[in-house]
């Protein structure tokens, strides 16, 4: 049998994994520091696995279908870190953690970094027994054929960017009793067309959905109170968004480039939509804003086109805006956040509790002076011409 040398530190007891309570708030902190080992050099079983004080290590087997013994506890953060050769793995029961992957000082190398599974360029299949509480920052980050998960229904926490970049992951369902999902969970996760979330999740993390390009449809938890930055950007797929009671914010760039939304019903308790957080939805033809909205970021709603060499700018495309409060009410928003305003469409129509407005649309009519041809440079004489304005929908006492 082939024998390794690891070093590693003396850290994290197997006890404390064990003592969490079902239900308690979880946080990466807890797992950050590696489990029990004491650096000697260790032999690996008969099937390639390198286990010690129940924390399996490494793996040096065949791949292939493979099974996690059941004397494992801990399945260390780099175990399997770029192992090409193992293609289907079943987790038991006695498996509590997976460990967080090594981490790089340089935050925006996630690519550097590593996880347990991460680069598993082979690995199809994952089952888990129930069992396991946590899985690990970049556990199976970037394994490109995983095609189906089943996740423990003891499951407490997923971390950090753990399936991000899974290309080929098209359905999951994340049991109930999942608290918190770490930012960039699913990123770039291209295939996922259906996604269930906990019911218990009370935020959606920066970044976690970003760029899964096939989601069509998605239901946030009415536990939901916060939605992070570019949660779901860049989601072209996405058709509508219900956004729960309990949100009170939706942070920038959120839903920026989701071009096929065509209705955002925002919940009763969102007080501030971040900077550009529906930017770029060219798509989206009704939006519903509750009473309790105070702060409209910066270009929000605004639909920008980029072409190359220049940016062009257009109003929003949503022609219909329901808003739960009064017409002053709303005329008090827009003039609490200076420029929402120029993003409103000049065809929408605004229905507030007690008036309808469509009065963003402005007839411009210019009646030419009598002369009508000009030579190059000549001055135009606009004498006598009339310039006619149409407000539509005010009345006469209005304009």
């Amino acid at each position: 049998m082939k024998r390794i040398n690891k070093i590693m530190s003396v850290a994290l007891a197997l006890s404390l994994t064990a003592s969490i309570a079902a239900g308690a708030v979880v946080s990466n902190a807890e797992y950050d520091a590696p489990a029990i080992v004491t650096g000697d050099a260790v032999e690996a079983d008969e099937n390639g696995f390198i286990i010690e004080n129940g924390v399996l290590t490494g793996y040096t087997g065949t791949g292939g279908e493979i099974t996690i013994p059941s004397s494992v506890k801990i399945i260390d953060g780099e175990a399997f870190y770029g192992n090409t050769d193992i293609v289907t793995v079943k987790i038991p029961s006695s498996v509590i953690r997976i460990s967080n992957g090594k981490d790089t000082t340089f935050s925006n190398h996630e690519d550097w970094c590593h996880g347990a599974f991460k680069d598993c360029a082979n690995l199809v299949s994952v089952e888990f027994e129930s069992g396991t509480t946590q899985i690990g920052n970049y556990a199976f980050y970037n394994c490109g054929a995983l095609t189906s998960i089943k996740f423990p229904d003891s499951l407490l926490a997923i971390g950090r960017q753990a399936f991000a970049h899974c290309s080929k992951l098209n359905n999951v369902v994340i049991p109930d009793s999942v608290l918190t999902i770490g930012e960039r969970g699913f990123r770039n996760c291209t295939s996922l067309t259906n996604i269930t979330l906990p019911s218990a999740l009370t935020s959606l993390e920066d970044n976690i959905f970003l760029k899964c390009t096939a989601i069509t449809k998605i239901t946030i938890p009415e536990t939901v109170g916060t939605i992070g930055a570019a949660a779901f950007s860049g989601c072209t797929a996405l058709k509508e968004i219900v956004i729960p009671d309990k949100v009170t914010s939706i942070n920038d760039n959120a839903f920026l480039n989701c071009t096929s939304i065509n209705k955002a019903v925002l919940g009763a308790s969102v007080v501030s939509v971040g900077k550009g957080a529906f930017n770029t939805c060219s798509s989206l033809d009704e939006i519903s804003f509750p009473l309790s909205l105070t702060t409209l970021g910066e270009n929000s709603f605004l639909c920008i086109e980029y072409f190359p060499g220049y940016t062009k700018n257009r109003y929003c495309t949503a022609k219909k805006i329901n808003y739960a409060g009064t017409k002053a009410q709303w005329e008090a928003l827009l003039d609490a956040n200076s420029g929402a305003e120029h993003w409103l469409n000049p065809d929408a129509t605004v229905f507030c509790t007690d008036a309808t407005i469509n009065d963003y649309a402005k007839e411009l009519t210019l009646t030419p002076p009598a002369k009508t041809n000009y030579l190059l440079n000549e001055e135009l004489d606009l004498t006598g011409a009339k310039l006619a304005v149409k407000y539509v929908g005010l009345t006469p006492d209005e304009t």
